[in-house]
């Protein structure tokens, strides 16, 4: 809160979620009882006047052109541009469109990280209400919401705001891109038989800044030559190859670790370096661990 007397300048971070025209309606008409001004960040300027007021936006860096003396951010349910339904509630992989949902949702959490530090207040979605800076206790109104399922805790996005070494996510095949095999539960298995090509690569979901460490085992079996196998751990843009001398049939564990400067997509691919005949490909759940 700030001190008596000086000028309060709160901005609202907008993220998507069916809840936000109540919230909206809710926390402008409570600034105006107080006699505060509301503006919206892109349509008519920043306020500067030497009066407190409400600045919304819904971009996260635009929150450091506003000036704010506070920050609330209002988590998300859904991903812009894309319909909150049914569909993106029940997330039926491997659909894109359910995938496209959570890697966009995972943008949004990861960017609110670094404005979470600094202590904006972070409301959850669906609660009744939330403790305004300036404002106090504003309850918001009804939505007209046919699923209330808080996806980013449902896929530990919330747990990024606590985030605390060894924390860890478990990210299913099905959220991946997989040309081929069988997916059951959290392990795909596929007959590595033919020519080199790239096996699995994805799921293209943000991590906030840190040293994070991919996991994964795998069970490799034939009766020929084994498999030579890529390992690529890093963004689309950039990472981190090793390729393990796998000299036996059985179960290996693979690890890489690479540091996020900044947020980005995390992308994690298996690659058949060369051609083989008559071998098999097992891999377990893909584990993600925050390192500090």
């Amino acid at each position: 809160m700030a001190e008596s007397g000086m000028i309060r300048r709160v901005c609202i971070l907008y993220t998507p979620s069916p809840y936000n025209d109540a919230w909206r309606w809710a926390i402008n008409s409570r600034a105006h009882d107080l006699g505060w001004s509301v503006s919206e960040f892109g349509a008519n300027g920043v306020n500067n006047d030497e009066a407190d007021c409400i600045i919304n936006c819904s971009e996260v860096h635009h929150v450091a052109q506003t000036n704010a003396t506070h920050v609330v951010i209002l988590l998300p349910t859904t991903a812009a541009g894309l319909p909150y339904s049914d569909r993106d509630s029940e997330l039926d992989f491997p659909a894109p469109h359910a995938r496209m949902v959570i890697q966009q949702l995972s943008l949004k959490y990861a960017h609110a990280v670094p404005l979470a530090a600094e202590g904006a207040t972070l409301v959850s979605p669906d609660a009744i209400g939330a403790d305004i800076p300036g404002l106090g206790w504003v309850e918001r109104g009804q939505a007209d919401v046919r699923f209330q399922e808080d996806l980013g805790r449902k896929h530990g996005l919330h747990d990024y705001f606590n985030l605390c070494a060894g924390f860890e996510l478990s990210w299913p095949w099905s959220a991946f891109e997989i040309g081929e095999g069988r997916v059951d539960g959290e392990t795909w298995s596929t007959d590595l038989t033919g020519r080199a090509r790239m096996l699995v690569y994805g799921p293209y979901r943000a991590l906030p800044p840190g040293r994070w460490r991919v996991e994964v085992d795998i069970s490799i079996s034939g009766v020929g030559a084994l498999p030579e196998l890529r390992f690529e751990w890093g963004t689309p843009t950039e990472g981190d190859m090793i390729e393990p001398r796998l000299d036996q049939s059985g179960t290996y564990r693979i690890t890489m670790e690479r540091e996020w400067l900044e947020v980005a997509p995390a992308e994690f691919r298996i690659i058949l370096a060369r051609a083989v005949f008559d071998a098999y490909l097992t891999v377990s759940k893909c584990r993600v661990v925050y390192l500090g």
